[in-house]
C-alpha cells in the first residue's frame, strides 16, 4: 500500500527508499520493544485540570532495552 500511494505522487517517488527504511526501522523497533518488555502499565487520568497519562515498563535485564535503561 505504501508503494501504491507513493507511486501515485510523482514528487514522492524519489523518496520511496526513505519511506521503506523508516517503516522498517519503526516496525523493527516496535518488535524489539514488545520482545524485551516483560510488563507494561499504562494509566490515564481525567480531571478538571485536563488529561494526563503515565506508564511503567519492566524490561528483561539482559535485553537490548534492559541494558540501555540500566546504563
Amino acid at each position: 500500500m505504501l508503494h501504491e500511494g507513493i507511486g501515485k505522487e510523482p514528487n514522492l517517488k524519489v523518496y520511496a527508499p526513505v519511506f521503506d527504511t523508516v517503516v522498517t526501522e519503526v516496525l523493527d523497533g516496535a518488535e524489539t520493544f514488545l520482545h524485551d518488555a516483560e510488563a507494561v502499565i499504562f494509566s490515564i487520568e481525567i480531571s478538571d485540570a485536563g488529561l494526563s497519562s503515565s506508564s511503567i515498563v519492566d524490561f528483561a535485564p539482559d535485553s537490548k532495552f534492559g541494558k540501555t535503561v540500566a546504563r
